[in-house]
């Protein structure tokens, strides 16, 4: 077997990029290397998901378990305390055979495809914004007739409430970002509750994102601390207008402002107990979720985490591993089918778990064509 240094894999891989004139290189490894530096010097571990002759035919995977051992630089404990699997990853790593090398330009457009801001941390954290998401201009989703805009004409009254002036219409707006997948798992809701009306395309979702001189514009809309808050808030309102409709009657929505509906998926005693409190205010924690460890312990506290509590101490990001991240995505649905019969163009969500933060995302419940051509760029 033929074995070639990580400068004898650079080289082969860069040579590959000339020869196909190509900005990415996938390379097969089918001996040992030390996995850390293979990363550090530019490859990562993907695999083939379509017939595409282009870097689009490729996905990235042992993303978290990569994050968390070279960006966090987790040892071997702390990666046993938060995450499930371990340390257990980096021995199918070290068997892996399929590689990953890009250019930064390479890097770019992959990240911008998929959200997945990873290459850029390891490799050109300049192009990330300070929410660590991949810095983009959203042109894919531009048109030719896109509304143009001057940064100078916007007002900003407070961070959710901006204004602007376009064509002597006063609009509301907020700065955004938006990728050409891996938004959220609700944005085509292939859910089946039993009803044919629920599997139906319905909103999109953007990231507010304050370094983003990408608006969306738009009238009437709510502000809700996540989407559990939205549809209770939604439900008082639409129960109290004198909008009528069959497909949601008062007690046909009853069901979705109650917490059991929020838990009925989960099946963790401790984590069931916590979500209660969670959305009911009944436990006191910072809003951006990062724990100790001896917070997780109180609310999870398992014997294994018990076993290696005095060997882990940094504060983390925990709305994971306490089951928050997409446990509401069940209600997109139906509070953009709401938002709509009340005649509201978007929803702010200021608080919504996500994989490695909380954060602030925005849901435009406007159909898919009219959202993109809400979106006004700097001239």
């Amino acid at each position: 077997m033929e074995y070639l240094s990580i400068i004898d894999l650079i080289q082969k891989a860069e040579n590959d990029m000339i020869t196909n004139k190509t900005n990415y290189s996938i390379v097969n490894i089918n001996f040992i290397l030390d996995v850390k530096d293979l990363i550090l010097n530019g490859f990562l571990p993907i695999k083939i998901i379509s017939n595409e002759n282009n870097i689009n035919s490729v996905k990235l995977i042992y993303n978290k378990f990569i994050e968390n051992t070279i960006l966090y630089e987790m040892n071997e404990y702390e990666m046993i305390f938060w995450t499930i699997k371990g340390m257990e990853p980096i021995s199918l790593l070290i068997d892996h055979k399929m590689w990953l090398y890009c250019s930064i330009e390479g890097w770019i457009t992959l990240s911008l495809r998929t959200g997945n801001s990873l290459p850029l941390l390891l490799y050109s954290k300049n192009d990330v914004f300070p929410s660590l998401r991949p810095k983009t201009q959203m042109l894919m989703f531009k048109q030719i007739t896109s509304l143009k805009y001057n940064p100078n004409n916007i007002i900003i009254h407070n961070k959710f409430n901006r204004n602007i002036i376009i064509h002597n219409e006063k609009y509301n707006c907020l700065p955004v970002s938006r990728y050409a997948s891996g938004m959220s798992k609700g944005l085509y809701y292939n859910e089946d509750d039993g009803d044919s009306e629920t599997n139906e395309y319905c909103g999109t979702f953007y990231y507010y994102e304050p370094d983003s001189n990408v608006y969306l514009i738009f009238n009437n809309y709510r502000i809700y601390k996540n989407k559990f808050d939205a549809i209770n808030g939604l439900y008082n309102e639409y129960i109290n207008s004198n909008v009528k409709s069959s497909k949601y009657t008062k007690n046909k929505l009853q069901k979705y402002i109650n917490i059991s509906y929020l838990t009925q998926n989960i099946f963790n005693d401790d984590i069931i107990k916590f979500v209660e409190k969670y959305y009911t205010s009944e436990i006191d924690l910072p809003e951006d979720l990062i724990l100790t460890p001896e917070e997780i312990y109180e609310i999870i506290p398992t014997k294994l985490r018990k076993e290696i509590l005095n060997e882990v101490s940094v504060k983390r990001y925990a709305g994971v591993i306490l089951g928050l991240y997409a446990l509401e995505d069940s209600y997109d649905q139906i509070i953009c089918d709401l938002a709509n019969e009340l005649d509201i163009d978007v929803l702010v969500l200021t608080s919504m778990a996500g994989s490695h933060q909380i954060v602030e995302e925005i849901l435009d419940v406007r159909d898919r064509m009219t959202s993109f051509s809400c979106l006004i760029y700097p001239n």
